[in-house]
């Protein structure tokens, strides 16, 4: 990713990213010293990510020709790459923020765990030079989409026109990609979510790192264990996370949760355990 490239991150995005959270799924983070990145079938936006894909092949109709064999094979190509698996792992720039507490954060009685973001961008650098990982992604949400000025589009077209692509060794490789930049676009009226997705790409069913979980409801989550690769990196959990905020509309006791912390011999994250200065009630 490189230092530069790091820097223009931090710079765009902020020093911190918040990761608004269930507290079952806080337990489970730290008890485990895991991610969980959930499952895109399982998204409020899922159905617009379907949508994307949609309105590209519609717009690959649209222009009469003699390509029914082309279309063909870009339709098949994007039917066998729905098969695989596709995974998110949620972060935002909207930093205590009320609609985000309500809607990711179980009606505010959540949590939130608060990443440094600049730590968060080492330790992904770290991974992806792990074979394990090596899809794995960090990226801001597009939420202006404009398909007829796609540079996939006009690939596509080449392709489905009997042209040379450009870009792409292959149709399976601009196939790919159009999974993934559907998966990093979601509406407007999204926009003051400020989302950044960390997501790890074209993902098969048999990959080890998929497993099913069963606490509130049977789901299958990308399991990334994260405390063996921030050793490597010389990194504690604690500088990894900046704080951890308890939901406005929590019964959470903070002393409870510094505790847990605590026992989980985590003495300094215990010290970073803070209180939502949001008004929601």
């Amino acid at each position: 990713m490189g230092e530069n490239v790091k820097e223009k991150f931090i710079q765009e995005h902020g020093d911190t990213l918040w990761h608004y959270t269930s507290p079952t799924a806080l337990t489970g983070i730290f008890q485990n010293d895991e991610f969980w990145f959930g499952n895109y079938d399982n998204l409020n936006d899922h159905k617009e990510l379907i949508m994307f894909k949609e309105e590209v092949l519609e717009e690959l109709r649209k222009d009469p020709c003699n390509c029914f064999d082309r279309m063909k094979e870009i339709e098949t190509e994007i039917e066998n790459q729905a098969e695989l698996f596709y995974f998110s792992f949620s972060l935002s720039k909207a930093r205590d923020d009320v609609s985000m507490w309500d809607r990711y954060a179980r009606g505010g009685t959540g949590v939130a765990i608060v990443f440094n973001t600049d730590v968060l961008y080492t330790f992904l650098e770290h991974i992806l030079n792990d074979k394990i990982h090596e899809n794995l992604t960090l990226i801001p949400i597009n939420y202006e989409k404009n398909i007829k000025k796609s540079e996939l589009l006009s690939v596509l077209k080449r392709y489905r026109d009997g042209k040379v692509m450009g870009g792409f060794n292959s149709l399976s490789g601009a196939i790919s990609n159009l999974h993934a930049v559907s998966y990093m676009h979601k509406h407007k009226s999204f926009t003051s979510e400020q989302e950044v997705r960390m997501h790890p790409l074209f993902v098969k069913k048999d990959d080890s790192n998929v497993k099913l979980i069963t606490s509130e409801t049977i789901r299958v989550v990308y399991v990334l264990k994260i405390k063996e690769k921030l050793k490597e990196l010389g990194i504690k959990m604690e500088d990894l996370i900046d704080s951890i905020v308890i939901g406005p509309k929590s019964s959470q006791g903070e002393k409870d949760l510094e505790l847990f912390f605590s026992k989980l011999n985590y003495p300094e994250l215990a010290k970073k355990v803070l209180v939502s200065d949001c008004p929601l009630k």
